[in-house]
């Protein structure tokens, strides 16, 4: 069994995916492997990933036929792990040769089910990242947590086989928080490198359609995160699912607010109304422009 799994999902990433990999394989600890899941790339991907990977045994590749989407690609990749622990790193990003060097060590001393920011423990693992009255004290980004192997394994293979794209994060991270009972910090660990703005993330305009597909998307996972919590009146999931929604809600304000052209901005008030009530989009949308306002 490998210390570690690398999770890396590819999709149409020519010019990022060989340094992600040769990051990898540049790492002064070696026990390793790396689950990489070409999601169908249209470019020349899959034969970048084959020039960098090379003849290293400890990385796997694996070929979606059709695209998926992130959350399936780290769906499949997770089912391949065996590591006792595993990391989530996507194909456009990159971490320092010493970087499993420093958190294996740290978790080695300090095991539990997931490493990152803060220190918190069972319900509050959930709250300090979704529950508003928690103050949403950490992010939710899949790439920023080094998880035990049995729990990212058991959580994805709950996880639903439905496509998910755009905000995906906020669902993973809410099943793999909801059934961890332990959380460490990290806070001097710098090694995972996130480069924002290469993927679907970032300040560039987007058209009308765009943002009507942010909608849907996001709403998506926020029903995926429903079915989840199901009847659920644990006042852990209902506040925590409370404030994944409103965080969801701001983040489409934000979209809207800057990435759409001005003369857009009137018309993609429709999808956002159809799909979240016109009383939730407009209130979303008020008070996002009423605090730009104020600052």
């Amino acid at each position: 069994m490998p210390k570690v799994s690398f999770v890396i999902p590819a999709y149409n990433i020519e010019s990022y995916i060989g340094r992600c990999i040769q990051s990898v394989k540049n790492q002064t600890f070696g026990d390793f492997e790396a689950i990489i899941v070409d999601d169908a790339s249209t470019d020349s991907t899959p034969e970048k990933i084959v020039e960098a990977v090379g003849d290293d045994s400890r990385f796997k590749v694996v070929t979606h036929p059709t695209n998926q989407g992130l959350h399936l690609a780290r769906k499949t990749a997770a089912a391949h792990t065996k590591g006792e622990w595993v990391f989530c790193l996507d194909g456009d990003d990159e971490v320092t040769p010493d970087f499993l060097e420093q958190v294996v060590a740290h978790i080695e001393k300090n095991p539990v089910d997931i490493l990152h920011l803060g220190i918190t423990q069972g319900d509050d693992i959930l709250r300090i990242i979704y529950d508003e009255g928690y103050g949403q004290k950490l992010d939710w980004r899949a790439t920023q947590r080094l998880y035990r192997g049995e729990l990212f394994r058991s959580a994805f293979a709950e996880m639903t086989s439905e496509r998910l794209v755009r905000a995906e994060d906020a669902y993973e991270v809410f099943i793999l928080a909801d059934k961890a009972q332990t959380a460490d910090g990290f806070e001097s660990c710098r090694g995972f490198l996130y480069h924002y703005g290469i993927g679907v993330t970032g300040a560039s305009r987007i058209s009308l359609d765009k943002f009507g597909e942010f909608c849907y998307q996001f709403l998506d996972n926020i029903d995926q995160v429903e079915l989840y919590i199901g009847k659920s009146d644990n006042i852990a999931h209902l506040n925590s699912f409370k404030g994944m929604k409103h965080r969801l809600l701001e983040l489409l304000s934000a979209e809207w607010r800057f990435r759409l052209a001005p003369e857009d901005q009137e018309a993609a008030l429709e999808p956002f109304a159809i799909l979240f009530g016109p009383s939730v989009a407009a209130r979303e949308l008020y008070r996002f422009v009423r605090d730009e306002a104020y600052e």
